[in-house]
């Protein structure tokens, strides 16, 4: 029941075709299951089990050295591609690069409100930072984010 719902959530923070996605999804089924008997019902077990899937794929994306090869092929334009083709999968590598970077609490809150769509106040509730440190920390990641895809390659210059 929850296991797709969680594996989506993975492939947006590890990507679509990345090699563990599998073995994430069932670390998180573990980490689930021993981790409802602290469930306290304030929000839907699947909104739990996506928690979960955030915080168990940024901890597995932090340990991943496969970054700069992952990096590597999306920034080459297969032939055929769109420039809008080229430039989403751009971002999706500064936005996974940037979880990388940034100091967990900045990434967790970052990848709630991106990748689960929450409020300020959700992830407040989720991480039990205050609504002004998690607004901080949003705020600081956004900045971070438009500095490295500002930094990034063009994709024109990518088709070279």
């Amino acid at each position: 029941m929850a296991a797709p719902e969680m594996t989506a959530v993975i492939r947006v923070i590890l990507g679509r075709d990345h090699p563990d996605v599998s073995y994430v999804t069932q670390a998180c089924l573990l980490t689930l299951r021993d981790s409802l008997v602290s469930f306290r019902r304030e929000s839907s077990l699947i909104q739990y089990a996506k928690q979960v899937a955030v915080r168990t794929a940024l901890s597995s994306r932090r340990r991943s050295r496969s970054r700069n090869k992952q990096i590597a092929l999306t920034q080459r334009n297969p032939q055929g591609a769109s420039h809008q083709v080229v430039a989403r999968a751009r971002r999706l590598a500064a936005f996974r690069g940037l979880l990388d970077e940034l100091p967990e609490p900045q990434a967790e809150a970052f990848a709630l409100r991106v990748v689960l769509d929450y409020t300020p106040s959700q992830v407040a509730e989720v991480t039990g930072a205050s609504v002004s440190t998690v607004r901080s920390h949003i705020r600081i990641a956004e900045e971070k984010l438009k500095q490295k895809i500002k930094n990034g390659p063009t994709p024109r210059e990518i088709d070279r």
